[in-house]
């Protein structure tokens, strides 16, 4: 197909048609008349064609070449559209308005959505000048915020239009946000961190446990050693051909038999004392004593050691009314207790003085030495079992570590109280609260 124009400016289509061999078997020529409206002109084959007339080839072109045509449509579409965004796009810069409350609405529409109820600052900028913004808004906080974004940013035209963001409480609201999550994390921290620290302080506990069980073991073995011993050699004296027909040396060693055997059964129930203590499993029989006469009568028995090493043992009994309720047999073994310590620990003569006095509620017995005292440290362990202020496989001091154990046991079960005040190398002052009548 050849398209021309003849002298009277119309469209001439001519068609040719061939044969297989490619032999031109026919032509045929079609005149297009001008009816052209409003005079436009379009240039076509280098010369002025009608626009009515340009549609008309369109349309011929639409049978005789159909690819052609639609790609002529297409493109003739898209120069169509992109005109319109260019007459749109000149409109609004030139008529349009940015309403505020209605971006605000949306803004606010999509932070409800995203579930961020937090306040903000709005404002629209050209060309990084702040033109709009809300009421009371910090501006220089709105062009200096991190939100910011293009309102056109497909625009042909680069009009350089921003909406900015600026949210006065973001820190508060970010710290309520995460407020419980922090507090959970300090409370879990906090509870492995005790739960560590109490680990490890059971773990002390217990190795101290089982070292004071050790030296009260090698303690043990070394009281009973002793007198098994004498037992023995006492035994094999007897038996001896030349002892056996001097009856006043059967009779000493039999003496020292018993002596040595009392002091066994001594450390045995000492060594009994232990369960009791656990199991918290003392038999009272509570009665009215004279405090003082029941510690005339003990310290006899320390009189004649305190007396054997050129010691004094000093009684200041001055309780107007020493009657108080408690158990004859384990208040004697509470004040033996305190007597016996307070001889042991005095490295020379000792110098022992036993006071009563009475308060309100009871009577105070208090048990001064001028022995070798104890350290704040110390202090606050004498009471517990086993525990000995020399430790180890060491018998200057004899003992199992119970005696003090026992006497706190004793007071708690008389509902009384026990304190001790005591300077290294000056000596110790143990006293003891015993009520008239217990409190049940």
């Amino acid at each position: 197909m050849i398209i021309q124009t003849d002298s009277a400016g119309n469209l001439q289509h001519t068609y040719t048609f061939s044969d297989d061999s490619g032999k031109q078997v026919h032509a045929k020529t079609v005149v297009v008349r001008d009816t052209t409206l409003n005079g436009s002109a379009r240039f076509f084959n280098s010369r002025f064609i009608k626009l009515d007339s340009l549609e008309q080839a369109l349309d011929s072109m639409k049978y005789l070449s159909p690819g052609l045509h639609k790609r002529i449509e297409m493109r003739a579409q898209n120069l169509k559209n992109f005109t319109h965004r260019v007459i749109s796009e000149i409109n609004e810069v030139d008529h349009s308005e940015f309403p505020l409350p209605e971006i605000a609405g949306l803004v606010r529409r999509e932070l409800m959505d995203k579930d961020i109820p937090i306040a903000f600052d709005l404002g629209i900028s050209n060309n990084d000048t702040l033109s709009k913004f809300s009421q009371d808004a910090d501006s220089l906080a709105l062009v200096n915020s991190s939100y910011v974004v293009r309102l056109y940013p497909h625009a042909i035209f680069d009009r350089n239009t921003k909406l900015h963001l600026y949210f006065p409480a973001q820190g508060q609201f970010i710290y309520k946000s995460v407020i419980w999550l922090l507090v959970a994390s300090l409370v879990f921290s906090l509870i492995i961190l005790l739960t560590f620290t109490l680990s490890i302080l059971f773990m002390l506990k217990q190795k101290k446990i089982s070292e004071m069980k050790t030296d009260f073991i090698n303690n043990m073995t070394h009281e009973f050693k002793t007198p098994i011993a004498t037992i023995s050699l006492a035994a094999d004296s007897i038996i001896n051909e030349k002892v056996i027909r001097q009856p006043e040396r059967i009779e000493y060693f039999v003496e020292m038999i018993k002596k040595e055997n009392i002091r066994m059964n001594r450390q045995v129930e000492d060594i009994l004392t232990i369960a009791r203590l656990d199991k918290k499993d003392f038999e009272f029989k509570w009665e009215a004593v004279d405090i003082h006469q029941l510690i005339e009568e003990v310290s006899e028995s320390i009189q004649l050691q305190v007396d054997k090493r050129g010691g004094e043992l000093l009684m200041m009994l001055k309780a107007m009314n020493p009657i108080v309720t408690t158990d004859r047999a384990h208040c004697s073994n509470l004040i033996y207790n305190l007597l016996d310590n307070a001889n042991k620990y005095s490295p020379d003569s000792p110098h022992i003085e036993v006071a009563t006095r009475n308060t309100d509620k009871g009577v105070v017995i208090a048990i001064t030495d001028q022995g070798i005292g104890m350290s704040k440290a110390v202090q606050t362990k004498i009471f517990e079992r086993f525990y000995r202020q020399t430790s180890g496989n060491i018998h200057n001091v004899k003992g199992f570590g119970l005696g003090l154990s026992y006497v706190r046991a004793i007071v708690e079960a008389n509902k009384g109280s026990i304190q001790v005040r005591s300077d290294q190398d000056k000596g110790s002052c143990f006293e003891v609260f015993l009520p008239f009548v217990m409190d049940v």
